[in-house]
């Protein structure tokens, strides 16, 4: 029996279940050559959920349902450095807790893991979900900040440096994403895998 989004969402955190997939080839993906650049606040973090879940779902182009979808479940992971502080990514993107809305793209907790279940076969983008989450994100600019003198946009899937527009990125089962802003000459290490719960 399919569950609602409620019960879905606390089990999901009292049980840390992720959803089931497996580990991709780590290829760098492009969705379709096409930007999918998101819109939304130019702002510093951090950066809360919005509350109007499903005008954010609908704003990335996304579908919504009551119910969790069950044909294809993955998890991917993503961190957020900015000026060597890293960004947390809220609980319930893509999710109303009134039980009503629930995008096949989300977060349960505050981990990173992205979720990915739908019941159609489709690609998602990371623009898709910074859309949701209501942050700018394209080739130049994460929130406020944005490639200039004070920085640049740095974008790495599975630890290789992605050239284009982050946006486009497409997600895939347990990649590892990484967006980081800070000064071109700092050292600091790029996350190129994530230890994903047995199972997810």
């Amino acid at each position: 029996m399919r569950k609602r989004i409620g019960l879905l969402a606390m089990g999901a955190i009292l049980l840390g279940a992720g959803c089931g997939g497996h580990s991709g080839p780590g290829d760098v993906h492009v969705a379709d050559q096409v930007s999918r650049s998101a819109p939304g606040r130019e702002i510093p973090p951090p950066w809360a959920a919005p509350d109007n879940t499903a005008n954010f779902i609908r704003a990335a182009g996304l579908p919504a349902s009551a119910f969790e979808g069950s044909v294809i479940r993955f998890t991917a992971h993503l961190d957020i450095v900015i000026n060597d502080q890293p960004v947390a990514i809220p609980a319930y993107i893509g999710i109303d807790l009134s039980g009503e809305h629930l995008s096949p793209l989300h977060t349960f907790d505050t981990t990173g893991v992205l979720h990915v279940e739908t019941d159609q076969p489709s690609t998602f983008t990371l623009g898709e979900f910074f859309t949701e989450w209501d942050v700018r994100l394209d080739g130049s600019c994460l929130g406020a900040a944005c490639t200039g003198l004070d920085g640049t946009l740095q974008a790495y899937v599975d630890g290789r440096r992605y050239a284009q527009d982050p946006a486009g990125i497409t997600i895939t089962p347990h990649e590892e994403i990484a967006l980081i802003f800070g000064p071109i000459i700092a050292v600091r290490p790029v996350p190129s895998s994530y230890s994903f719960p047995p199972g997810s």
